[in-house]
């Protein structure tokens, strides 16, 4: 939960709403993930923050 709720706050600045919620749905699967995978989490963030990047000048 701590996991999820960081990667909520990490996004909270983008403003593709449906996308950010369509993220957060996608992620809630990855929220189980352990602590000590958190660099996976952050490579899942990094990636999906440059899909979001990508998507807004579409």
């Amino acid at each position: 939960y701590e996991v999820y709720e960081g990667i909520k706050r990490s996004i909270a600045h983008f403003p593709l709403t449906n996308a950010k919620e369509e993220f957060l749905e996608r992620v809630g699967f990855q929220a189980e993930i352990p602590l000590e995978h958190k660099e996976n989490l952050s490579a899942i963030i990094k990636d999906v923050s440059k899909a979001m990047v990508t998507v807004e000048f579409l």
